[in-house]
């Protein structure tokens, strides 16, 4: 190889560095923007399914007849 090719060849890694660089970034920016847009109560581990008990439930269960 000349050293003109090499040079070619090594300004030719450095652009597309420079490119793969730049997708990153807005890939990146996409993501975080993505997480951004979604609301918090949207977010859930676990679902939280509480019962709403009459009186007479939650005596029968606290006594252990039901």
């Amino acid at each position: 190889m000349t050293p003109k090719e090499m040079e070619d060849m090594m300004l030719w890694f450095k652009n597309e560095q420079l490119r793969d660089n730049k997708e990153i970034k807005k890939s990146k920016s996409d993501i975080i923007e993505s997480i951004k847009q979604v609301e918090p109560t949207e977010i859930r581990n676990t679902i939280s399914d509480n019962k709403k008990y009459s009186l007479w439930q939650r005596i029968k269960k606290v006594l252990g007849t039901s």
